[in-house]
């Protein structure tokens, strides 16, 4: 019998969250908010029994005109937590870039800043409607239906 297997797929975001997905199961998909660094280690633990990984949005570089260097900060300080954490907790890590993880969602192109993420928030809305997406949940909903249904 295959052992079973926990993914996480944060959104390392300013206010970021967690996808947990059990062995590729869309449909027991739940979300978790991402508060600070002893919610994650909870999270974490609470599946220590099973093999884990993580996968998580790769923030950008650079910031620019859609992205304040404060919020930058606050996006490479998250995801440089999440993974420090993962790894230390021996669990995969594996990261997927905005551009990749984005482009099975349509009507997104020309839209940036809150427009398009509420167009984000609206998809993960039609996906997943028992999961009540939010702004600030929607981007791992639609990182794990994304990672799981192109793999």
């Amino acid at each position: 019998m295959p052992e079973d297997t926990i993914s996480y797929f944060a959104d390392p975001g300013q206010r970021g969250a967690i996808a947990v997905v059990m062995n590729n199961n869309l449909d027991g998909m739940t979300i978790h908010k991402y508060e600070d660094p002893s919610t994650l280690i909870e999270l974490f633990l609470e599946y220590k029994h099973l093999r884990r990984k993580l996968i998580m949005e790769n923030v950008p570089p650079f910031t620019g005109a859609t992205i304040p260097s404060s919020r930058s900060f606050k996006l490479g300080e998250n995801c440089g937590l999440m993974e420090g954490i993962a790894r230390g907790m021996f669990i995969s890590c594996e990261k997927v870039s905005p551009k990749k993880w984005q482009s099975i969602y349509t009507g997104l192109k020309g839209l940036t800043g809150p427009k398009r993420k509420r167009k984000l928030k609206d998809h993960a809305a039609a996906l997943y409607p028992s999961l009540r997406p939010t702004l600030v949940t929607c981007d791992a909903i639609l990182i794990a239906h994304f990672f799981i249904t192109n793999r």
